[in-house]
């Protein structure tokens, strides 16, 4: 008998640890946001967290830096096709739509859920947690799914089973960015031994009607 391996294709993400010029300039665009007492930005997010605001990405830095150089290398590794259907008539610019930070609090959340646009992005800017020391905790050690202080995707497989992939989070995860399929949904769980903020720059990435791109 002859076996062949028959693996359909299916959308991953990309984990990007960032440079520390990137993270610099980030939390300068933390701390710009933060003086501007801009309106919170969380009735227009799923977050049960204090505060989430909006933040300027001043002459299109980040973008060209970081997210434009990252969909080059999503669209190589993946086929594009698989989060953009062919069906425009022409291709448009990608524009990032939206970018704004997150501050989360002891035992707050965010609840399973998907983002607008094309492309989304997550970066763990400041993690105030050890996940050993939260799975250690009496009512988390004896369960067979500790998941406090972790993010979390989640996506269909074959059978059309909802399988996790999880991200236990400790200060290594500092710096790093999941940059991913927008629709894909994905959850932050609390965390319960630290009174700091976990701090991440999340943003969607969307296709621009208004610039086409010549063919």
């Amino acid at each position: 008998m002859e076996y062949k391996k028959v693996s359909p294709p299916n959308s991953g993400w990309l984990e990007i640890k960032l440079e520390d010029n990137i993270i610099k300039g980030l939390n300068g665009y933390i701390a710009t946001s933060q003086k501007a007492l801009k309106e919170r930005y969380n009735k227009n997010l799923a977050g049960n967290i204090t505060r989430s605001h909006l933040m300027a990405d001043k002459d299109d830095w980040f973008f060209n830096s970081t997210i434009g150089p990252a969909i080059v290398e999503y669209e190589k590794v993946f086929s594009p096709h698989t989060v953009v259907p062919p069906i425009l008539t022409r291709n448009h610019k990608y524009i990032l739509e939206k970018l704004w930070c997150n501050f989360q609090k002891r035992y707050e959340f965010n609840p399973v859920h998907d983002h607008k646009g094309v492309y989304s992005f997550v970066i763990f800017m400041k993690i105030p947690t050890d996940f050993r020391k939260e799975h250690a905790l009496p009512f988390i050690k004896e369960s067979n799914n500790r998941l406090a202080s972790s993010f979390s995707f989640y996506y269909m497989d074959i059978l059309g089973r909802l399988n996790p992939h999880y991200y236990h989070l400790d200060k290594e995860a500092e710096g790093r960015m999941l940059f991913f399929p927008a629709a894909l949904k994905h959850t932050v769980y609390p965390f319960y031994t630290s009174t700091k903020d976990r701090i991440t720059v999340a943003g969607n990435i969307s296709l621009d009607s208004d610039q086409p791109l010549d063919t």
